[in-house]
């Protein structure tokens, strides 16, 4: 009964001193070229669906483009791998609009500035370690 209770006890020491130890991780996105639509941004903590499901992401943020940059704040992130997919989304219809060969025709960016020729950047591309207040850049193309 002492056991379970000293389990539980640091069960919820974990998780609080998780939440005490989360950061802010500040992203300045650059080159955007127009005032219009949103910015849509996909930050991942795993590989699965990076970078293509959004739903699988740990946070998903929508704010007002801005050209030529813009700041964003992603809050409580706790330390961990991670790796943000971005995305200039013109018409603000949710998607990142691509042609029938399925190539993009909205301007996007990845953490790292990962950039793959005939595909998109993989998780570990454009993966960053985070352990604490950091600031990173992403150059929209």
């Amino acid at each position: 009964m002492i056991y379970r209770k000293i389990s539980l006890i640091g069960f919820f020491c974990l998780g609080f001193c998780s939440f005490l130890t989360a950061q802010n991780l500040t992203v300045k996105l650059e080159q955007i070229s127009s005032s219009k639509g949103k910015m849509m941004l996909a930050l991942f903590n795993k590989e699965s669906g990076f970078p293509g499901i959004p739903k699988n992401a740990f946070r998903i943020l929508q704010i007002p483009a801005n050209k030529p940059s813009v700041i964003i704040l992603f809050d409580q992130i706790p330390p961990g791998t991670y790796a943000l997919a971005v995305f200039h989304d013109v018409n603000e219809d949710g998607e990142l609009n691509t042609n029938f060969l399925g190539v993009p025709k909205e301007v996007y960016g990845f953490s790292n500035n990962a950039r793959s020729r005939f595909r998109a950047p993989t998780f570990n591309e454009a993966a960053f370690e985070f352990s604490g207040q950091k600031s990173i850049s992403v150059t929209i193309r």
